[in-house]
């Protein structure tokens, strides 16, 4: 009698213990590779195998494109921020006209009887504040974090003076405010933060000059308006506004190829192992089925 080599462990059987009936479906179920019974699983096993493989496949793709399409597209979004500021030129009041327009000028309380804020924490007058209130809390570990337990944010309208004239500035929720911070200060287990806007300081506003208003004869800057702009008003310079979205655009395309090269090797090295881990489940199983075949039991 001729012997038979398992592919997969190397073990040697004898046919009469094997059987040529049992090689035959064993050779059938695992694609054409000779193995012995330990080895191969039972009958109907190999259908359950593939639908998990499938759903591990299934699984790391999804993980694998998700977050590199996320980052890719908060990359692209910070690009399409950056020519939008690129793309309108910055003006002066006395010539911009309706549409999206770029000034820059100092921020001042609005002339048409506009009210100033009140600070949260330091009572300071301005035309924006946020604020928020932090509390020190410590983890099982025995590290401490900072938890905000109050904010509060707030804008006024106001005029924005660049030495050829007054433009009225309407903010609304749409519009992104990029303002460092003020103040702060700590009592206890406490934070205090503020960002604020105050009159006399220079800003950057990106928006959408309306008609003229009536009121007051200043032309408007809203951004309920749609169009190609992105409302924004900063304590930043055009060109720290510009070049913060070019360096975070960089940082999020390098973040997101090293992601996909990570990812990558995690998923090749998963179908590495995937028959091991489909098999280990049902390995004590196939071991009790096939040791009567082989006089074990």
């Amino acid at each position: 009698m001729g012997a038979i080599q398992c592919n997969k462990c190397g073990m040697e059987l004898p046919e009469v213990v094997v059987g040529r009936a049992q090689e035959a479906k064993t050779r059938e179920e695992t694609g054409g590779e000779h193995v012995c019974p330990l080895c191969a699983p039972p009958a109907g096993v190999k259908g359950r195998q593939s639908i998990w493989i499938i759903l591990l496949k299934l699984f790391l793709i999804v993980a694998f494109v998700l977050p590199g399409f996320f980052l890719q597209r908060c990359s692209y979004t910070r690009i399409s921020e950056l020519r939008q500021i690129a793309r309108v030129p910055r003006t002066k009041v006395m010539a911009a006209v309706a549409g999206e327009v770029n000034l820059s000028g100092k921020a001042l309380q609005s002339a048409a009887g506009g009210t100033l804020l009140k600070a949260t924490d330091t009572q300071t007058s301005c035309l924006y504040f946020r604020y928020t209130k932090e509390r020190e809390e410590r983890n099982s570990d025995g590290k401490t974090k900072w938890v905000v337990i109050d904010r509060d944010e707030r804008y006024v309208s106001f005029d924005l003076a660049d030495g050829s004239g007054r433009a009225r500035i309407e903010p609304c929720s749409r519009v992104k405010f990029h303002v460092p911070r003020s103040h702060r200060r700590q009592s206890g287990n406490y934070r205090f933060t503020e960002y604020r806007i105050d009159p006399g300081e220079r800003v950057f506003v990106f928006g959408f000059l309306e008609e003229t208003d009536n009121s007051g004869g200043l032309p408007v800057v809203s951004f309920l308006r749609g169009g190609d702009y992105q409302p924004i008003i900063s304590k930043r310079s055009e060109l720290e506004e510009r070049q913060n979205r070019g360096l975070g655009s960089i940082w999020l395309c390098w973040v997101a190829c090293a992601l996909s090269a990570w990812l990558r090797q995690f998923f090749f090295r998963c179908l590495a192992s995937t028959e091991c881990w489909c098999f280990s489940a049902c390995s004590v199983r196939w071991s009790a089925d096939y040791s009567s075949t082989l006089g074990l039991a």
